[in-house]
């Protein structure tokens, strides 16, 4: 599953003539470090960050667990924010993009509520019900403000709906090919997490058009994808590799980072 999703993230980057080439993560790492020694760190703060959170029902079983990759990794981006963004917001986003109190958002890793149904949504109808990431991307397209960060966490179990037709796939390509011409990056971590928890909407095979829900899953991952500054997402990055990323195993953590 962490590799289908991963491949799935990587080919629509690479589905796209506009999309800039593949480079090293550590090419650029590298190539900053001797161009830009004696510059200020002020390239590496947004002025704001905007976060997205994806509390579809897929999403609880990461906060089940006593411990997980999800809640420590989830929980210190959040307290680290002020470490590259000057200003934060925070959302979250399942039938519908819904802003968060800052004084509630802890929930995301410990409270159950903060991924409770709508309520102009029946609880029996809610496991049935997908995300839209198309839907977050156009918000953050729209935005275009300068030195933003982009913040969305999802597990991208993604509505069927989004990939059939190319207008719908459009929809997910367009929003991250328009960012990489504004010269902005595209950084994806894709982290395997502890899970204790139903997925809903499983399609039992190839050949079956109905659902099931499997509860036996151990583990899954989840993505943190940001889009904005290059030298803010490298920050973070680096943020996250001095204490978080050795607590959770580099063996499982991937990241991928895409400019022009």
């Amino acid at each position: 599953m962490f590799l289908i999703r991963s491949i799935f993230i990587l080919l629509i980057f690479f589905s796209h003539t506009l999309f800039a080439k593949d480079q090293c993560v550590e090419n650029i790492i590298n190539s900053d470090t001797t161009s830009t020694s004696n510059s200020s760190n002020l390239n590496t703060i947004a002025k704001q960050a905007n976060f997205f959170f994806d509390t579809s029902q897929n999403m609880v079983g990461f906060i089940n667990p006593g411990s997980s990759a999800y809640k420590l990794f989830i929980s210190e981006l959040r307290n680290k924010s002020p470490l590259f963004s000057e200003n934060q917001t925070f959302q979250r986003y399942f039938a519908n993009i819904e802003t968060v109190d800052v004084n509630n958002i802890g929930g995301v890793t410990t409270n159950k509520k903060f991924y409770q149904c709508p309520g102009d949504i029946p609880s029996s109808e809610c496991h049935k019900i997908k995300t839209k990431l198309s839907t977050v991307l156009s918000a953050v397209d729209f935005q275009k403000e300068e030195n933003h960060l982009s913040i969305i966490v999802t597990d991208l179990f993604l509505q069927v709906e989004e990939l059939l037709t190319k207008s719908n796939r459009d929809k997910l390509v367009k929003p991250i090919a328009n960012a990489l011409n504004r010269g902005e990056a595209v950084g994806i971590f894709g982290i395997q997490s502890a899970y204790e928890g139903k997925i809903f909407g499983i399609c039992p095979d190839n050949t079956q058009t109905t659902r099931t829900t499997y509860s036996n899953a151990t583990s899954r991952p989840f993505f943190v994808i940001l889009i904005g500054n290059k030298d803010v997402i490298l920050n973070f990055k680096n943020l996250m590799d001095e204490e978080v990323i050795p607590k959770i195993g580099e063996d499982k953590v991937e990241f991928n980072l895409f400019t022009n």
